[in-house]
């Protein structure tokens, strides 16, 4: 039997593997011949480099490698890990070194059924009695570095700093017209404090205080003994000048679809197997002004296509693959205030896909919600944008999967996302 610690895989061996037919590009991407280019990369020369990498002077980084905390690979080499910086990969494995595997699917799974909380759009593992977001996050932006920052309930603080320096992609074609846009990947440790970042921005180079990002921070405190041991965060967070205040949605009316990318942080355990990774996939939802509700779906009839960038000793190659999962957010109210919140969120398999059913998904739960853009379109009334925050959790029940096991398993498998849709109509 084939040990099985790689998601995509084990859903290929329930028989529901491959990459989805139809995939979109993540904001900052362009598809090339016909291709769809993976989180955070981008083509050139008709490559495609790997998760996290950063073509320079016509070469490739391998191994899964990607330049560390904002720094730049220069002269054909990989940016190296610089002290004080770490990758996304490299906390997933101080993590599951350290006894911090179920610690991190553990906190995963609590912030994917956390209720947002509004401001700017938080979703993390610090949660209140009735399963309300604590975090604050905020961030500001001067045109060439964003600065994020995140308020916990005790006091204290954890502050990230993303120069656009250091993009992983790079697109003009972002979320809104005449914006640049771009992605990061990259981290930070300082006195065994770790953090990384997934996250997209979309910004004016011609007006510093005209952008809107988001992304996923996690987090790990190892100042008090093993990072394993100690305390664990995952942040969905999404910010910027024009999803801080309340909208007037006294002229919207009628429906409007919003469509987009979303993008974010999946964990996969499995025994005592680990995988992390980002994903991507479509993003839809319908708000029907007139009736002040709101749904949508993401990665409805496509699935979501994951890209590992860490997986346990042992485990497979840290390939992108599709798996055939959709997230449906379940119908909630739009406040006066522009705000829909405290909506459930329910995982099935994608039509056609063969063999893997919604009854191998076990165990679901999730919760969404997000805010509506201050900003409005001049013809119709509705919001240029709405910021969305969203989780997902379920076990995967089917197949000889579990690593050293002959029989059936389960693997746990959460995902966490955001995404910044505009009205397609």
């Amino acid at each position: 039997m084939k040990q099985h610690t790689n998601f995509a895989l084990i859903l290929a061996a329930c028989g529901g593997g491959g990459t989805p037919a139809s995939q979109q590009p993540t904001v900052g991407q362009q598809p090339i011949d016909g291709q769809q280019p993976t989180v955070g990369q981008q083509p050139t020369d008709g490559q495609q480099p790997t998760v996290g990498q950063q073509p320079t002077d016509g070469q490739q980084p391998a191994d899964g490698q990607q330049p560390a905390g904002g720094q730049q690979p220069s002269d054909g080499q990989q940016g190296a890990g610089a002290e004080g910086t770490v990758r996304p990969a490299d906390l997933a494995r101080t993590l599951d070194n350290t006894g911090g595997t179920a610690r991190i699917s553990e906190k995963a799974r609590v912030a994917a059924n956390a209720i947002p909380r509004m401001g700017s759009v938080t979703q993390s593992s610090n949660t209140d009695s009735s399963g309300v977001t604590t975090d604050a996050a905020s961030a500001t932006f001067d045109g060439s570095q964003l600065s994020l920052t995140v308020a916990h309930q005790d006091g204290t603080s954890t502050q990230v700093a993303a120069p656009i320096s250091a993009f992983v992609s790079t697109s003009e074609d972002s979320v809104f017209q005449g914006h640049s846009s771009g992605q990061w990947m990259l981290g930070s440790e300082e006195n065994d404090r770790y953090s990384a970042l997934i996250a997209m921005i979309s910004y004016s180079s011609t007006s510093p205080s005209d952008w809107l990002a988001g992304g996923l921070l996690i987090t790990a405190d190892g100042s008090g003994g093993p990072v394993g041991a100690g305390d664990v965060n995952q942040i969905a967070w999404i910010d910027g000048p024009e999803v801080s205040g309340n909208v007037d949605l006294t002229g919207a009316s009628r429906s409007a679809v919003y469509t987009g990318t979303a993008i974010g942080n999946y964990t996969a355990t499995s025994g005592g197997s680990l995988e992390v990774g980002a994903f991507q996939s479509t993003f839809q939802i319908t708000a029907n002004f007139d009736a002040s509700s709101i749904s949508g779906c993401v990665g409805c009839g496509q699935g979501v296509q994951v890209s590992p960038y860490y997986m346990s000793e042992g485990g497979d190659d840290l390939e992108p693959d599709g798996v055939p999962i959709e997230f449906r957010l379940g119908q909630i109210t739009i406040g006066d205030d522009g705000i829909f919140n405290n909506g459930d969120v329910t995982i099935s398999t994608v039509p056609g896909a063969e063999d893997l059913t919604d009854e191998s998904l076990q165990g679901q739960s999730g919760k969404w919600g997000g805010r509506f853009s201050t900003q409005l379109v001049a013809d119709s009334g509705h919001p240029r944008a709405a910021a969305v925050a969203f989780g997902g959790s379920f076990n995967v029940v089917c197949c000889d999967i579990v690593a050293g096991s002959s029989s059936a398993g389960s693997t746990s498998v959460v995902y966490q996302g955001i995404s910044l849709p505009t009205p397609s109509n």
